[in-house]
C-alpha cells in the first residue's frame, strides 16, 4: 500500500467513527479537492485548498501536538474539539469566529416542498442586492467569489430577488436569507430543499454548519428532516 492509500485509509476509518459530527471532512475528502496531511488511528488533519482551510479532529489532548506541528502560521481553521480550540488561540493568536452544530440531511426529499419555486444561479448583477440584503458578517469580496463560481442561487417572484442560498467554498450548505417581507411562506424551505436536491443529484451528502446562536436556523434544519452532530465545530481565523 502506497502513502497515499495509507492515508486515505487512516482517514476514513477515524472520521467514518462518528460520520455525523466529521460529515465536513468526510466531504472534503470526496471533493478531492484536499490533500491528507496527517492521518492516524486518533486524528485527522486535512488542508482543504478551495478556502485554504485546515480541518483537524483529534480524539485527545494527549495526541494533538503531533498534528498541530504540521504547520506554523495557518489563517483559517475549523476544528472538531474545544482543546484544539483553546491551544490553537495560545498558540498562534487565532480566535474563534463561529461554534457551529453539523446539521446533516437524513431523509428522503419531498418535491412538493418545490412547486412554484423560480430558482436559478445569480450573476454579478445582483451582487449589490446580494449584499444589502445579506444579514449575516460576510465580506462583499467573498459573496462575489460565490456568485463567479456559480454557487450563490437566487428564488425569484415576479422576476424580483426575493431571496437566496448557496455553497460555501468547503461544501456546506449557508447564506440563506429570505426579504422580510417575503418571509413566513416556506421559502426558506423551498431553497433549503432545492439546494439538497440538487447536492444529492451530483452524489452529495448535504449538510450546514448552524451557529450556536442561529435558532431560527436550526428550528428550520430541525423541521425539515436534518439531523444534528453531538458535537461542535470551531472555527478560527
Amino acid at each position: 500500500m502506497n502513502m497515499h492509500n495509507k492515508k486515505m485509509k487512516n482517514a476514513l476509518n477515524y472520521l467514518s467513527r462518528d460520520k455525523m459530527s466529521h460529515v465536513d471532512m468526510l466531504q472534503s475528502i470526496a471533493s478531492q479537492k484536499s490533500d491528507i496531511i496527517l492521518a492516524t488511528n486518533y486524528g485527522v488533519l486535512l488542508h482543504d485548498k478551495r478556502a485554504n482551510l485546515y480541518l483537524l479532529s483529534v480524539d485527545s489532548k494527549s495526541n494533538m501536538n503531533e498534528f498541530l506541528d504540521k504547520f506554523s502560521s495557518p489563517q483559517l481553521l475549523s476544528v472538531h474539539q474545544d482543546f484544539l480550540a483553546d491551544e490553537i488561540s495560545k498558540r498562534f493568536g487565532l480566535s474563534i469566529s463561529m461554534v457551529c452544530k453539523q446539521a446533516v440531511w437524513g431523509s428522503s426529499l419531498d418535491s412538493s416542498h418545490l412547486e412554484y419555486a423560480i430558482i436559478q444561479p445569480l450573476n454579478i448583477q445582483h451582487l449589490d442586492k446580494v449584499y444589502a440584503l445579506y444579514s449575516h458578517k460576510i465580506g462583499k469580496k467573498y459573496l462575489q467569489k460565490r456568485i463567479q463560481s456559480n454557487n450563490l442561487f437566487g428564488y425569484f417572484e415576479n422576476d424580483e430577488l426575493v431571496a437566496f442560498i448557496g455553497l460555501h467554498e468547503e461544501g456546506s450548505m449557508g447564506m440563506l436569507e429570505v426579504k422580510s417581507e417575503f418571509r413566513n411562506r416556506v421559502i426558506g424551505s423551498k431553497l433549503l430543499l432545492w439546494l439538497v436536491n440538487e447536492l444529492i443529484e451530483h452524489k452529495k451528502v448535504p449538510f450546514s454548519q448552524i451557529e450556536i446562536d442561529n435558532q431560527t436556523s436550526y428550528l428550520l434544519h430541525e423541521k425539515l428532516g436534518f439531523e444534528f452532530s453531538d458535537g461542535f465545530v470551531y472555527w478560527l481565523e
